[in-house]
């Protein structure tokens, strides 16, 4: 049997950031000036990240009934209350399958663990009201936490990150998330939006809470979604000055973790990596 490579980004999603001639996409290395040509079941995966369980239900309850509501903002189509929802929960997901959102997950200290499995246990109940099909599953979820070792919130096994990746476990944020406005902002053919290792951008001080929190999401190459709580906005589709474009680009290289994708090898890209890199540097030295 041929070992499992799961994408902790979807191939799916990274197609919209592919050569639409040649279907493949270059892959920067943010630490360095490296550039590699290659395709989207190449990137973004890691051996065994997770169960066949996990791989399984992303694909069936978070990523497939997303992938058309992609198809539809990436056409510029208007999106439903319903769309909205599914879309909400997939970026939500997706905060959390990264190496990133892994990384987050997994350093919580013992206090912020026992405050997160509290909480998860109150949505779990909550969810089981809502939909009693899964009452076993969540029972045992439950059970799970009920005796779980003092020595647990030192150090928060695996398997309860697969279970906190999906989007019911953190309903408020999925909530929070579809009630914001919606802009979706375009771009010319010549100069599109990344994507990267750690898509989803947000406003770190305050996550994406009110009044303050922000979320951006490059959708594909011509469209990202950028979700605020400005109610002087109004939802649609808008193209972007270049100004935007870059500004969006540079939030989109700073979040990355390793890597960041685009169709073509262009300049402006490794220049804006540098940026990044120049930027970062200069922070850490005060």
């Amino acid at each position: 049997m041929p070992a499992i490579h799961n994408h902790y980004v979807p191939a799916y999603y990274l197609s919209g950031f592919t050569d639409p001639v040649a279907d493949n996409l270059f892959m920067y290395f943010k630490t360095t000036n490296r550039v590699v040509q290659t395709t989207v079941r190449s990137v973004a995966n890691q051996l065994h990240y997770w169960s066949d369980e996990t791989e399984k239900y992303l694909a069936n309850e978070v990523e497939n009934p997303a992938n058309p509501v992609l198809d539809k903002i990436k056409s510029l189509q208007p999106i439903t209350q319903q769309d909205r929802w599914l879309l909400s929960r997939y970026i939500i997901a997706m905060l959390k399958r990264v190496p990133e959102g892994r990384s987050r997950i997994l350093s919580r200290s013992p206090t912020v663990m026992r405050e997160t499995m509290d909480r998860f246990k109150t949505e779990l109940e909550a969810k089981r009201e809502t939909d009693p099909s899964k009452a076993d599953r969540i029972d045992n979820l439950i059970g799970q936490i009920d005796n779980l070792p003092p020595e647990f919130f030192d150090k928060i096994p695996k398997e309860v990150w697969e279970d906190i990746i999906s989007p019911e476990m953190t309903r408020k944020s999925v909530t929070a998330l579809h009630n914001m406005r919606w802009i979706f902002i375009t771009t010319p053919k010549e100069r599109g939006f990344l994507a990267s290792d750690n898509p989803v951008v947000y406003t770190r001080a305050t996550g994406i809470r009110p009044p303050a929190g922000e979320l951006v999401f490059p959708i594909s190459q011509n469209v990202a979604l950028w979700a605020s709580w400005n109610k002087e906005w109004r939802e649609g589709y808008y193209p972007a000055r270049k100004e935007i474009i870059d500004e969006i680009n540079y939030w989109i290289v700073d979040s990355a973790t390793e890597y960041v994708f685009y169709s073509k090898h262009k300049n402006w890209v490794l220049e804006l990596i540098k940026k990044v890199r120049k930027h970062a540097k200069k922070a850490a030295k005060g």
